[in-house]
């Protein structure tokens, strides 16, 4: 899959009342059951912040080549906060006039020890992110961060604007409306195992186990479906986690460290399917775009989550992918 980067564009979403899950037509036409799944530490603190203004980093080594600014941030139901963290490389003398310097965008996780609504505090000694004047809507607040990331084949950085502050939109949750799909759908969860389901020109229908999404790519291969050998590549790591949160953020983390980043919003008049946007629309691949529909269902405590998209080109066909999901915590 391609790394759909994070944008803070995405981070403050409008908020969409949250039904009751339905049994009809749920993933795999499975009946759903009662689950009893227990509340995320961080339930009724999750939220989201964007920063007007970005918070520049400062390289503890001057022969850095990049330079990083973190543009927001969210803390998840389970206590994962994500950095939203802009990085470029910065020219050399060798660079031609004409090369604009590279940037992109990361997602830097790290775990939160506590939040107080106002006060949050990373484990590991990693700093701390304050908030104020908030309330639990969508404010605006002065922010003040004092955090340090040691960032892999980047470098190590420390954030601080204590000396000036910098005004945030901050969305805290929870906003959608509690349910009990809000409860036992928002928070941390590991696949066990997926189906890839296609149908048109295109033809599978097959269960694998695991995380690995690499046989789900050379089985759509085998059976006719075309790809790129970049997305070839993108299909070749495993997802750790995927994560939905209450603040309308879907994310699957890979093992790599890698993110897919996309907002929600549940379809109107349908209790159990929700739609994604991701970051870029030109982003995404055969089975994850702008638009892609997500149903989801319980049983026995576990969630059924289908993806379902339409694939065009040389070939068309439907394409599903149906992950079997446990709660990660």
């Amino acid at each position: 899959m391609k790394n759909f980067l994070l944008s803070a564009s995405v981070l403050v979403m409008a908020i969409v009342g949250l039904p009751a899950c339905s049994n009809d037509d749920s993933p795999n036409k499975e009946e759903e059951t009662a689950v009893n799944l227990p509340t995320p530490k961080f339930a009724d603190q999750a939220f989201t912040a964007v920063f007007n203004e970005p918070i520049l980093g400062k390289p503890e080594s001057l022969s850095s080549k990049y330079s990083l600014a973190i543009h927001g941030l969210t803390l998840t139901e389970d206590g994962d906060v994500f950095f939203d963290i802009k990085k470029k490389t910065i020219e050399d003398e060798t660079s031609q006039p004409s090369e604009e310097p590279k940037e992109e965008t990361i997602a830097v996780k790290f775990p939160a020890k506590s939040f107080d609504g106002k006060h949050l505090v990373l484990d590991n000694n990693a700093g701390y992110v304050e908030f104020l004047k908030t309330t639990r809507s969508i404010v605006k607040a002065d922010a003040v961060v004092n955090v340090h990331f040691s960032i892999p084949d980047v470098g190590n950085f420390v954030f601080n604007n204590e000396d000036s502050k910098a005004s945030a939109e901050v969305n805290l949750g929870p906003h959608t409306e509690s349910t009990s799909v809000t409860k036992n759908l928002c928070r941390t969860w590991k696949v066990l195992g997926s189906i890839l389901d296609l149908e048109g020109d295109v033809t599978v229908y097959k269960e694998f186990n695991g995380s690995n999404l690499k046989p789900i790519c050379d089985e759509a291969i085998r059976q006719g479906a075309t790809l790129t050998e970049d997305e070839k590549k993108q299909f070749d790591k495993s997802i750790d986690r995927v994560v939905i949160t209450q603040t309308n953020l879907f994310l699957i983390v890979y093992s790599d460290n890698t993110v897919d980043w996309a907002s929600y919003a549940w379809q109107p008049g349908s209790p159990d399917t929700f739609r994604l946007t991701f970051v870029e629309s030109s982003m995404g691949n055969k089975y994850l775009d702008d638009g892609t529909t997500v149903k989801v269902a319980f049983k026995n405590n576990l969630c059924n989550m289908k993806l379902s998209t339409n694939v065009t080109g040389d070939k068309k066909y439907k394409a599903a992918l149906t992950l079997r999901l446990q709660a990660a915590k």
